[in-house]
């Protein structure tokens, strides 16, 4: 998870000033980019916890914690980047990949 949130990070700074990456995202719907940013912001969904046998709580995994927020936050951040387009903000405003449906 690390690994991909620093690849987004990185993805997210192409985004700044006049970047080809976001003028080639702006050029048409950005339908199938979108669905993958959904498919990253479901893989960091926080799983329910399962009680344990004798119904105790389960310890909290706080390093697994951790790195799902941090590929949330670098996901939503770049999500947040791509918005300074307005053919892009128009796309995600519109909900374009169910972005912002996924975000509770």
């Amino acid at each position: 998870m690390k690994l991909v949130s620093s690849l987004i990070q990185f993805v997210s700074n192409l985004c700044y000033g006049t970047g080809k990456f976001r003028k080639m995202l702006s050029q048409e719907p950005p339908s199938e980019f979108l669905a993958t940013i959904e498919v990253i912001l479901k893989a960091s969904e926080k799983e329910a916890a399962k009680p344990a046998a004798d119904g105790t709580k389960p310890p909290t995994d706080w390093e697994g914690e951790g790195k799902r927020v941090l590929l949330k936050q670098s996901t939503l951040g770049f999500v947040g980047n791509l918005c300074v387009d307005p053919k892009l903000r128009q796309h995600i405003a519109s909900d374009m990949g169910s972005v912002f449906s996924r975000v509770y």
